[in-house]
């Protein structure tokens, strides 16, 4: 079984075994970008607003797509175009799913909302600078969670894999699972000083398998997404020599209380570093880390959700800590337990910690002391 198979059976298998809620219709995606819990550091102060696409009747309906992961052998055909003399302002390219057609655009107003980015349909939330085309990563590129747009008395879902790229990147290449390998073409909207973008369009998020990026014919870096749990996660990327490792691993890395009830945290580790998912927070919560910490490391927050104190935080712990001692000003103390998954031991803390001087302190089997610290230190 290669990493790619394993990938589309643990995303089918995991639907029907892990304790998660269903997720929530994606005609709020857009606005539950906006208010719901904030998981992702982005590396970038540009604000996206996506809406999705206009398409055609051979994509499955919304709903059948959203609760249903889908097959691994789904038949489908995705074509991406780069702009032609002619075409739409900030037009980064266009293309079909299946008979699905869509289009992607970016454009900026320094007298108005700045950048935004948007699809053929539906609103277009702005904000942001252009992104310079600075020295730093060769591509800044993300995947969108399912999108919905209403057309001709239809419900439509695909996703989004957009960004930008320096100015030495002539291409990216998209690996699908139907074998196909698109090439996005950088499209310069904005001039030399800033970066170049690209863009196209999936029908599911398991469509895409890896994502490699060129410049001068050579590969700088490919990435393998998360997509076992029905989004577009890119955290990780790997120089060429690297392999796409560790293989993948999915499993219960503990459980946190609040408000009376108990919320199960569920661990996929992988190529693209580990990504976590409760019913508490509708989004994957992602770090491109997934193998050991550095040495003298011995708490690493990873990932967690701040919109509220119910939120929770995951904790890379070394492996020699037996439990976490969380001690509060008033002196009561939280026991933590780490659990272990893919030979890493990890541990979930309640978020409603984060603002209160509170303290960690590590301990081994023994009760050996290891490290101690502050938690608003540690959560940033």
């Amino acid at each position: 079984m290669t990493i790619h198979d394993e990938q589309d059976f643990r995303a089918r298998l995991g639907t029907a075994l892990d304790d998660f809620a269903p997720g929530q219709v994606p005609l709020d995606a857009v606005v539950r970008q906006g208010r719901a819990v904030l998981i992702r550091k982005r590396v970038t102060s540009v604000v996206v607003g996506l809406a999705v696409l206009a398409a055609a009747a051979l994509v499955p309906t919304l709903l059948d797509s959203l609760h249903q992961p889908p097959p691994v052998n789904r038949h489908y055909r995705v074509t991406v175009n780069p702009p032609h003399p002619g075409s739409p302002r900030g037009l980064v390219a266009s293309g079909l799913v299946n008979h699905a057609r869509w289009q992607f655009f970016a454009r900026y107003n320094k007298h108005g909302n700045g950048l935004c980015l948007q699809s053929q349909l539906g609103s277009d939330p702005c904000g942001g600078p252009r992104p310079n085309d600075y020295l730093g990563a060769a591509a800044t590129i993300w995947g969108s969670y399912p999108e919905s747009a209403r057309l001709h008395g239809r419900w439509i879902a695909v996703h989004m894999v957009y960004g930008y790229v320096r100015h030495d990147v002539d291409r990216v290449q998209v690996t699908l699972s139907n074998g196909q390998v698109l090439t996005l073409h950088p499209v310069d909207l904005f001039g030399p000083k800033y970066a170049r973008w690209v863009a196209m369009a999936v029908p599911f998020a398991s469509a895409v398998r890896e994502i490699t990026v060129y410049a001068a014919g050579a590969e700088i870096e490919h990435a393998v997404p998360f997509t076992a749990r029905g989004s577009i996660e890119i955290y990780r990327w790997l120089k060429p020599d690297q392999a796409d490792l560790p293989n993948p691993v999915s499993g219960r890395v503990g459980s946190v209380t609040l408000a009376g009830h108990q919320y199960v945290v569920h661990g996929y580790l992988g190529p693209w570093g580990s990504c976590f998912r409760s019913p508490l927070v509708d989004e994957d919560m992602c770090n491109g880390q997934s193998g050991a910490l550095k040495p003298g490391t011995v708490v690493k927050f990873l990932a967690g959700s701040h919109s509220s104190d119910l939120g929770l935080n995951i904790l890379q712990v070394e492996p020699a800590v037996s439990y976490l001692m969380v001690t509060r000003p008033n002196g009561n103390a939280l026991r933590l337990r780490p659990v272990t998954l893919g030979g890493q031991k990890y541990c979930i803390l309640p978020d409603d910690l984060r603002h209160q001087d509170v303290t960690w302190t590590a301990y081994n089997a023994t009760g050996h002391l290891l490290g101690s610290g502050s938690v608003r230190k540690l959560l940033g």
